[in-house]
């Protein structure tokens, strides 16, 4: 009976993270294909406790959410600047850093008055620390900052 449980909590989750759809989409046709009858296909009776099914939710919703906002990461600051001409300064600099490190991710941020460019998406600090140590030959002012991240798949 535990294996049962712990088998539809993993299809749930799982099914979650793999679809771009809701989870609760996904566990409600789950758990509706599951108890259909058809030819060949057995009778399944689940009996499972609500609580599993508001887990099984809330860890849909969660990971639904975090792949909108993003995974708690570093990212590496480049550059900030606050003077007229920072607009300019930061487009260059941000070519000159594509030509020299075209593998990470460049993010712009204006917060008044100040231009910044942060770089990279690091969910350890470990890997800020392997990249930070390539950029800060160019970048001799950059330092590691904490962010929220995107992750490809």
């Amino acid at each position: 009976m535990r294996n049962l449980f712990l088998v539809l909590y993993m299809v749930g989750s799982i099914s979650c993270l793999a679809q771009g759809s809701t989870g609760n989409d996904i566990y409600s046709r789950f758990l509706r294909e599951l108890r259909e009858n058809g030819r060949s296909k057995g009778n399944v009776e689940i009996i499972a406790p609500v609580q599993l099914d508001t887990l099984v939710n809330y860890f849909c919703y969660q990971t639904t959410l975090q792949q909108k906002q993003g995974f708690p990461g570093y990212r590496i600051r480049i550059f900030s600047d606050g003077s007229q001409s920072a607009r300019q300064k930061m487009f260059a600099e941000k070519a000159r850093f594509l030509k020299h490190f075209e593998q990470y991710g460049v993010y712009i941020s204006y917060v008044a008055p100040y231009w910044k460019i942060y770089v990279g998406d690091f969910l350890t600090r470990s890997e800020a620390l392997k990249a930070y140590e390539m950029i800060k030959k160019v970048y001799p002012y950059a330092f590691i900052v904490n962010d929220f991240v995107t992750i490809s798949n």
